[in-house]
């Protein structure tokens, strides 16, 4: 296991390459002014609404959240190309080894997520999908891609005419 410095907190916390952050043993001056000595150890992380792993750090009276995931790619893994996203690459949100990390472009993010199952939300199931109905067959399709397809159609062509931007010279249009 490997620990290293987390950055810009120099002296208070550690991070290690399987996501264990660690408080550094220092002194403290509590809300009454006091000095005391806390003798540091792991922190225990909470579980974000979004399911991934972080910790509360502080540094001059100031708590912030840090993703334990971020920490460790910044730690850790280098980034020559400045790829912003941090990704799981078993797609696991709470496996922060430095193995299971990558630094990713938003796009490869989403692909990503698409090629190993955690998002669906594409095509006919995307969340504002619409049915087309030809009106001179009654024939249904279940989205503009599905529609496009089928018909020879280009997309951006079919819903320019859908959403009434171009003229509509076929028979099909929303089902409501």
């Amino acid at each position: 296991m490997q620990i290293k410095t987390i950055e810009s907190y120099d002296g208070l916390y550690q991070i290690s390459d399987n996501g264990l952050v660690i408080s550094c043993p220092r002194y403290l001056t509590d809300i009454s002014g006091r000095i005391r000595f806390t003798k540091g150890g792991t922190l225990t992380p909470k579980t974000h609404p979004d399911g991934y792993y972080f910790v509360s750090l502080s540094k001059d009276g100031i708590a912030t959240n840090k993703y334990i995931h971020r920490l460790v790619a910044e730690a850790f893994i280098p980034n020559p190309e400045c790829k912003p996203i941090v990704n799981h690459i078993n797609g696991v949100k709470t496996d922060n080894t430095v193995e299971n990390l990558e630094w990713v472009t938003i796009s490869e993010n989403v692909n990503h997520a698409y090629t190993i199952g955690l998002s669906t939300n594409i095509g006919a199931t995307h969340k504002n999908a619409k049915t087309i109905t030809d009106s001179c067959t009654g024939k249904q399709y279940h989205s503009i891609k599905d529609a496009s397809e089928q018909l020879c159609i280009n997309y951006s062509s079919l819903r320019n005419m859908l959403c009434g931007a171009n003229r509509n010279t076929t028979c099909l249009q929303y089902s409501y």
